[in-house]
């Protein structure tokens, strides 16, 4: 009973497309929840970073004079060096008053180092028993300052000792806040993290099975596995904060998080590519490939830009071509853009929101192919069985019976051979055609079976000699039902035929991407009757469009010796001209 109550609640789901809508709104929520903790701005707090090479216990005093140090954005000619310090100085004025009965500063660093505050040494992310050199430590540490120095002095020093020689800080990350709200939001970030690893996993999911199903396409695939790379990135920072990695182990993540970057920026053209195309998709995607995976790790923070801009290049030039559905994806790609720029300079989770919108944007678009291509479906299973009843029609329709059994009544009376005779072909006429009323195709051989019993049935009503040439036909080739019958049928009451009778014929000629089939009604120098607006010729076109897309062609003209119809039909990577 449970099972079956939760199939009808996904399959009810799945009909509105609110599946990944709920989800995105889930993410939405988790990401509004760090914003609801109260931080203290860094930048107003900690008011000035000098950093220089070497190793003194001096520097770890505030009476030191650092005025020719480094300062901060130029800290990065230091990587060479074995040791590195940082002095940071804080405005303790900056510190609200709940925040000064409990400061902590969190602090995150890849390499390992001790922590000094106003010459005090109050903690180090180094493993028990080890040293600085032996680079065995944590990444990730919060440490509780003395409160009493916030009642002495207006600035307060933090110095930290660093040994890079193995591992090149990358990243110092310093926040300074009360030791409760810096756990709480730490433990936050966790389960954050976490959480929107697991969705963008069930997300890419999703959309996995409507791409294995056939619901979608390719970009379906680029984008599931766009959003497998993301979820691998959002575990990974929960493994940051949630585990107590060993500097080596982190190194490691800390690689593949930055090659699941790089991923993703080629992954967000690859779906664009695919779903929208572009005049110069070779070259340009080739050389925005050659910039994104060429540009340094030093540098990785302007990638997703590199990768924005062309995805906006490409969108816009989708738009300009009025590609539906261009307008939902240029503008999560603007959101993101401006959400990069946003967290780059202020923060407030923006690379986060606007990368949300720019899923939304991607889910929204992907919903409404599944919406389309349902309502399509649909459509094509009413269109088959409007085009069954019409086949059965075109057998039983009562012109057609009355005329043939009052052909049957005339010939029993006069010659009751004939009459044996025409009711054997009608009989096989009905036969074959309740045996292929339901096939979306058949073989050639079966279709000609249909013309011949038709051609007989003729020949006993109108006494005159109907005849079928065959060129070059292969006969297990596949064919919508009554094609040829129908151009049978149409040139026997459309055309007129000479003393000799009337001549049929059917040829295939080969094709490149495909095959071509030439109908020629023969009239000994009678024209015959154009019928293109009919509902022959629209039964033609009505099943070829069924079983092939815009993979065919019919055109039909007059000749000066009669009629001809040519029906051409190309391979799936066939394209019409």
């Amino acid at each position: 009973m449970l099972h079956q109550r939760l199939k009808a609640w996904y399959e009810r789901l799945k009909e509105r497309g609110t599946n990944g809508f709920a989800l995105v709104i889930i993410l939405a929520v988790l990401l509004f929840l760090p914003g609801c903790v109260d931080e203290i701005d860094a930048d107003e707090v900690m008011i000035e970073f000098r950093f220089n090479a070497g190793d003194s216990s001096s520097w770890r005093l505030g009476d030191y004079d650092d005025s020719h140090w480094l300062q901060e954005g130029q800290e990065d000619s230091l990587e060479d060096a074995d040791y590195v310090w940082v002095r940071a100085w804080i405005d303790a004025g900056k510190f609200p008053e709940n925040t000064t009965s409990d400061p902590a500063i969190y602090i995150g660093i890849v390499a390992p180092y001790e922590v000094y505050f106003e010459g005090e040494l109050i903690g180090s992310n180094v493993l028990d028993g080890y040293r600085l050199e032996d680079n065995r430590g944590h990444v990730f540490e919060i440490l509780q300052l003395p409160p009493a120095h916030f009642e002495e002095a207006d600035t307060l020093l933090l110095a930290l000792r660093m040994y890079i020689a193995d591992y090149p800080p990358w990243m110092v990350e310093l926040i300074p806040g009360s030791y409760e709200t810096l756990v709480r939001n730490t433990g936050l970030r966790e389960v954050v993290q976490l959480v929107l690893g697991v969705v963008y996993f069930v997300i890419a999911l999703y959309y996995l099975f409507f791409f294995f199903s056939g619901e979608l396409t390719r970009p379906a695939m680029f984008f599931a596995a766009l959003l497998l790379f993301v979820s691998y990135s959002s575990i990974t920072e929960w493994f940051y904060y949630a585990l107590d990695w060993e500097l080596s182990t982190y190194y490691v993540i800390l690689i593949s998080d930055l090659l699941s970057l790089i991923i993703v920026c080629l992954l967000i053209p690859f779906f664009l590519r695919a779903q929208f195309g572009f005049p110069y998709r070779r070259w340009f995607y080739v050389l925005l490939t050659l910039i994104i995976v060429s540009i340094p790790f030093s540098l990785l923070e302007i990638t997703p830009y590199v990768a924005m801009g062309g995805g906006i290049l490409m969108t816009a030039s989708a738009y300009y071509r009025k590609q539906p559905g261009a307008e939902y994806m240029l503008a999560g790609l603007i959101v993101c853009t401006i959400g990069l720029v946003i967290d780059m300079q202020w923060g407030y989770y923006a690379t986060d929101w606007g990368f949300l919108f720019l899923i939304l944007s991607m889910n929204l678009y992907l919903l409404k192919q599944i919406q389309a291509r349902r309502k399509e479906h649909q459509a094509s299973i009413l269109r088959s069985a409007r085009l069954e009843a019409d086949l059965l029609r075109k057998c039983i329709q009562p012109h057609y019976m009355l005329n043939s059994m009052n052909a049957v009544i005339d010939w029993i009376e006069v010659e009751p051979e004939k009459g044996v005779e025409f009711l054997g072909a009608l009989a096989e006429e009905f036969q074959v055609f309740s045996r292929i009323a339901q096939k979306k195709e058949i073989t050639v051989q079966e279709e000609l079976d249909i013309c011949d019993a038709h051609l007989k049935i003729m020949a006993c009503r109108k006494e005159q000699e109907f005849t079928l040439q065959r060129e070059g036909i292969v006969p297990n080739e596949s064919i919508p039902p009554a094609i040829f019958h129908t151009l049978v049928e149409n040139g026997i009451t459309h055309g007129k035929a000479g003393e000799g009778g009337m001549i049929l014929s059917l040829k295939r000629e080969a094709l490149e991407n495909g095959r071509r089939y030439r109908f020629f009604n023969s009239t000994n120098g009678a024209i015959a009757e154009k019928d293109s607006d009919g509902t022959g010729y629209n039964y033609i076109k009505t099943r070829l469009q069924e079983s092939y897309g815009d993979r065919w062609r019919f055109d039909a003209q007059r000749t000066d010796a009669g009629y001809e119809c040519v029906i051409e039909i190309y391979d799936l990577n066939g394209a019409l001209s």
